[in-house]
């Protein structure tokens, strides 16, 4: 009872209760245990998306940055609208980012991904190296895979 609910603003337009604004730059605690969580705002796969960096450790990437893939734009619709984002999140705004951030995203895909007791984590620094999402240098080429190299939608978006 009386914990504050947070969403990214962006991802709320049509929210109808009481949240506080997700916002990059916001430090938050989380009831009596000082955990230092920082938001960063990383659009691609919504509009709002938001990574959290948690202890200056773990980066939790959601559903925009896997062990051996990147996120769908095209969930919403929205694949050409937010391509574009979803590069700068990925080929930038994390490349600011420490390399020794455990990435932890929020599923995965393939048995693959998983490693040792099941799981699912990788430094940033090695994402960059392995993961084929993160090498596509030509940006006409991550455009086409983002847009039109996709699996079917989920029926249950």
């Amino acid at each position: 009872m009386g914990a504050t609910y947070w969403l990214p603003p962006k991802d709320a337009t049509e929210v109808v209760f009481n949240y506080a604004d997700l916002e990059e730059g916001e430090t938050l605690t989380v009831g009596n245990t000082n955990i230092n969580i920082q938001p960063v705002y990383s659009p691609g796969h919504t509009i709002g998306s938001t990574s959290l960096i948690v202890d200056d450790q773990y980066l939790l990437t959601g559903d925009i940055l896997f062990m051996e893939s990147i996120g769908r734009s095209d969930l919403a619709g929205k694949a050409e609208d937010w391509v574009e984002d979803l590069r700068t999140t990925l080929y930038r705004r994390y490349k600011e980012l420490s390399n020794d951030l455990i990435v932890l995203p929020a599923h995965f895909a393939k048995i693959s991904e998983l490693g040792e007791g099941g799981q699912v984590s990788g430094r940033l620094a090695d994402l960059y190296l392995n993961n084929p999402g993160l090498n596509i240098q030509n940006e006409a080429d991550f455009r086409d895979k983002v847009t039109n190299h996709l699996p079917p939608q989920p029926n249950a978006y």
